[in-house]
């Protein structure tokens, strides 16, 4: 889900009231999803699933053999996010990297050919926590702490800030604390009555036209709609425009 900001720990305790949750450090970097595909390739995507597997050919040799999101970050002293993207916008030599890149592990999606994206955030962390040895300088588990105290909340929130994150992020551990995707995230945000009142048909895509409207009109539209078992919008068929070419 799509993180929500709070003005304190006392609203922190109220939105989440009997639900049992972790609090994390939220790191100023780049958060990235690492695959190994078969025969070990190495891919690295965005969180909007965009492939910067080039910008970083320095992490490659150095993953975990296992398919996780972490956060990609600069060397002992955390810097500030364009520090560690700036430079890299495209492929990059491994010779030319001036800038050391940490990994911040802090859930996973995949392991040993089962899909985890439906199971609560306590499994996951507890099975990268056991199938992961961390390295330092290298490959860490993000800071975390399981409380509800406020005063350990509070120190823990002014410790982040000292250690050069920008706060803390709190996150369920078993109810609603399966993974989604940014683009799924931000799909359901925007969507009224996602929970409860599934929403109808929703634009997901669009197609470039032909003929008359070549280059300079969508021909059709993508549509999609919720599972209701799932709750994942699903492509379901393609819609005519109806423009023309005026």
């Amino acid at each position: 889900m799509l993180a929500h900001s709070t003005r304190g720990v006392s609203e922190v305790l109220k939105r989440f009231q009997e639900a049992t949750f972790t609090l994390e450090y939220k790191y100023e970097g780049q958060r990235a999803q690492i695959h190994v595909l078969e025969g070990r390739e190495v891919k690295i995507f965005s969180r909007n699933q965009q492939d910067n597997t080039g910008m970083y050919p320095d992490i490659i040799s150095r993953i975990p053999k296992i398919k996780l999101p972490c956060d990609l970050e600069p060397g002992k002293e955390i810097q500030p996010f364009q520090v560690l993207t700036t430079p890299k916008q495209e492929e990059v030599d491994a010779s030319q990297i001036q800038v050391q890149v940490y990994l911040y592990a802090f859930d996973l999606i995949f392991l040993n050919g089962e899909s985890l994206v439906r199971e609560p955030l306590s499994l996951c962390r507890q099975l990268l926590r056991e199938h992961f040895v961390e390295t330092e300088g290298e490959f860490v588990f993000a800071t975390s702490l399981d409380t509800k105290d406020t005063e350990q909340i509070t120190e823990f929130l002014e410790q982040s800030v000292k250690d050069s994150c920008e706060g803390l992020m709190v996150k369920t551990l078993n109810i609603d604390a399966t993974y989604e995707s940014a683009k799924l995230a931000q799909a359901k945000e925007g969507l009224p009555g996602w929970r409860g009142r599934h929403p109808g048909p929703r634009v997901i895509g669009a197609y470039l036209g032909r003929g008359e409207l070549a280059g300079r009109r969508y021909g059709s539209f993508l549509l999609a709609a919720c599972d209701e078992d799932s709750e994942e919008l699903q492509a379901i068929c393609k819609l005519g425009t109806g423009f023309i070419q005026q």
